[in-house]
């Protein structure tokens, strides 16, 4: 059997309420309770896998007047019949995770050494993706309560770098002891001159809440910061 990569196969505006659906659908820890409680990339990437995804016009989200509360209608409703039929006339997926998966114990015994060798090679698997023109997912965390962008940019906000007291170390909790939480961007681009990965964000086009914004390498290569990082491809088989 032969594989070839072939972009053009996968809808041009794929459904993100799909995608999450499902996501949450095959997480072990939800069950039958579907919940908008989050979810993480590699159960996105898998659900993509499994279900594939249909357009966003068959399963959008459903946008409530009243936003006071839960601003989406239908963040629980499973995806209809028509939805997962046109979800499977996408190609094959394949998917990779680009950074290393220690076992927590391995993970929190590692030396100053393998951290920053572990995020070298992260941001090098990172780099090779985007040029080659594949964006990659990739979750970071929150050190505050808000970003504190750095908005005295030309173009877009910088998620500053991290102090050396936050390096390769886990994220502060608030003062009831919860952790400031974190967030799934895509990475679309990087330039070495500034050490920065351009980052395309889901909060909206205002500058408040950036579309759009540059974040640091040593983010990248800080597994306390950053993880979950993946690629995928659309894959045309030659038996189908």
């Amino acid at each position: 059997m032969n594989e070839t990569a072939n972009a053009d196969l996968f809808t041009t505006d794929p459904s993100r309420l799909f995608i999450y659906y499902n996501a949450r659908e095959i997480d072990p820890e939800m069950e039958d309770n579907i919940t908008d409680d989050g979810s993480v990339n590699r159960l996105a990437m898998k659900s993509l896998k499994q279900f594939g995804v249909c357009s966003d016009g068959t399963d959008p989200f459903i946008i409530k007047e009243d936003r006071a509360t839960r601003p989406v209608e239908n963040i629980n409703t499973p995806p209809t019949p028509e939805a997962y039929a046109e979800a499977k006339a996408v190609q094959v997926l394949k998917y990779c995770g680009l950074d290393p998966d220690y076992p927590d114990e391995e993970e929190s015994n590692a030396t100053e050494d393998e951290r920053n060798t572990a995020g070298a090679t992260t941001l090098q698997n990172l780099k090779q993706c985007l040029t080659e023109g594949y964006p990659v997912v990739f979750g970071f965390t929150f050190y505050w309560d808000s970003p504190p962008w750095e908005t005295d940019t030309e173009i877009y906000y910088l998620l500053p770098s991290l102090d050396d007291d936050q390096r390769h170390k886990p994220p502060p909790k608030d003062e009831n002891g919860k952790a400031f939480g974190g967030h799934t961007v895509l990475a679309i681009g990087y330039d070495d001159n500034t050490g920065q990965v351009l980052c395309r964000n889901s909060w909206g086009k205002e500058r408040e809440k950036p579309g759009l914004f540059y974040m640091t390498y040593d983010w990248i290569t800080d597994w306390e910061a950053t993880n979950d990082f993946w690629t995928l491809r659309v894959i045309q088989s030659d038996d189908q």
